[in-house]
């Protein structure tokens, strides 16, 4: 029987990865970019496993949508980024805190 994989996780914190998600958009709004470009805005100098980790936390706060190589801020983050309300901000937080599976999970 094969072991089951862990779980998947983000790698840093929720304010982490809106720091690097308000880098992202700093640079390149809610234009689609490339995932190499997306690992320049954050600080990599290109694609590796410790870029990929950074991505990918920042898809399990809903902060971006990653598809076939192309990268793009959420709406999430853009509620968090330059909010409309407290209230729009608070809930657009709630909803990054609660993307990840494994905190549903718990």
């Amino acid at each position: 029987m094969a072991r089951p994989r862990s779980p998947a996780y983000p790698n840093f914190p929720l304010e982490k990865a809106l720091v690097m998600i308000s880098d992202i958009f700093e640079a390149d709004r809610r234009n689609i970019i490339d995932r190499e470009t997306a690992a320049k805005h954050v600080g990599y100098s290109s694609l590796s496993g410790a870029s990929d980790k950074v991505l990918a936390t920042l898809k399990h706060y809903n902060y971006c949508k990653i598809r076939v190589g192309q990268t793009r801020v959420t709406q999430v983050a853009m509620h968090i980024i330059q909010p409309d309300s407290d209230e729009g901000r608070e809930s657009a937080l709630l909803t990054a805190g609660r993307g990840p599976d494994i905190f549903n999970e718990i």
